[in-house]
């Protein structure tokens, strides 16, 4: 069966959207085909995974808790009329009621997980996350249904939480390892939650598209760490003047862009180091460094050796 607009038009989601229509959320549903896809739920949850390869658009609809992770290639959204793009560096968690549309204009290699949240199993990890071990004795079943609002923010793809979500197609432990990926989660938030509360905007939702913004422009150096780039490139990659980008990446980072992005190409320089399979001069240059003589010094400074120490 081939769908009339390419013969690989094929998305994942065509479980996702009957969960949508049950859920009276969304009062039509996509014709698609699928090149790949599984699902896997609880009676409270729902897990879709697909690989695509091709582009594709659905309309504007109200989702539930929702993670969203891309793998391989970077997938294009809408959250609340707000352009977004998801790669494998971060995913977004989406509260009831939000708006997304999907808008996969170029056809790429994607593997995408959707991860529907019933919101009762959202507030039973609120309880434990929030509770000390005390609380957690005297009470250990919630009291009420207490909602979370998740910023509408990029979060770091960190190592544990995708690991999680490929375990998921490997188990039959679906809803232990959603209880994983929550605990995860809510370490992530945690810390966002302190980020956001490190810049000087008065109101919130000021505060969530300046980190926004900065997060573009962090991924923007990380995909950089080898070329010469200014601090104008990197205030353009956030859309943002670049005297204010610098006074906001301060209080976001708590350092300066030009020193995030030697911090970054050190570690990047000690990874290859340890890996024994360039010379420290070859190291130097590929991770953005001109110098062989300030690559060293700025190597030891940091780590307490030199590079030449590290490959012995």
């Amino acid at each position: 069966m081939k769908n009339s607009l390419t013969a690989k038009v094929i998305i994942l989601l065509s479980q996702y959207f009957c969960y949508l229509f049950t859920q009276m959320i969304h009062p039509r549903l996509p014709s698609l085909e699928m090149e790949s896809g599984t699902s896997a739920g609880s009676s409270k949850n729902n897990v879709y995974f697909s690989t695509t390869s091709g582009s594709y658009h659905y309309p504007c609809h109200a989702t539930p808790y929702l993670l969203l992770a891309n793998f391989r290639e970077s997938g294009d959204y809408m959250l609340n009329n707000r352009k977004m793009t998801v790669s494998d560096n971060y995913f977004y968690m989406l509260n009831p009621g939000d708006r997304l549309e999907i808008d996969f204009k170029k056809k790429r290699d994607l593997e995408t997980f959707l991860v529907a949240f019933d919101e009762e199993f959202i507030a039973d990890a609120l309880h434990f996350a929030t509770r000390s071990e005390g609380e957690l004795l005297d009470h250990p079943l919630k009291e009420g249904l207490e909602f979370l609002a998740v910023p509408s923010v990029p979060f770091i793809m960190n190592d544990e939480i995708a690991r999680q979500l490929h375990l998921i197609l490997k188990s039959s432990r679906e809803e232990e390892i959603l209880k994983e990926i929550l605990i995860s989660f809510f370490q992530l938030l945690d810390d966002t939650e302190n980020r956001l509360q490190n810049l000087s905007a008065v109101k919130r939702i000021t505060r969530e598209e300046i980190y926004r913004r900065l997060f573009l422009s962090e991924e923007f150096i990380r995909g950089h760490l080898s070329d010469s780039i200014s601090l104008e490139q990197m205030a353009g990659a956030a859309c943002l003047n670049s005297f204010h980008y610098l006074k906001l990446f301060k209080e976001l980072f708590h350092t300066t862009p030009h020193q995030y992005l030697i911090g970054l190409r050190l570690e990047k320089a000690y990874d290859q180091l340890k890996r024994g399979h360039s010379s420290v001069t070859e190291v130097c240059y590929s991770s953005g460094f001109q110098s062989p003589a300030s690559f060293s010094h700025l190597f030891k400074k940091t780590f307490g050796f030199s590079p030449s120490e590290l490959v012995k």
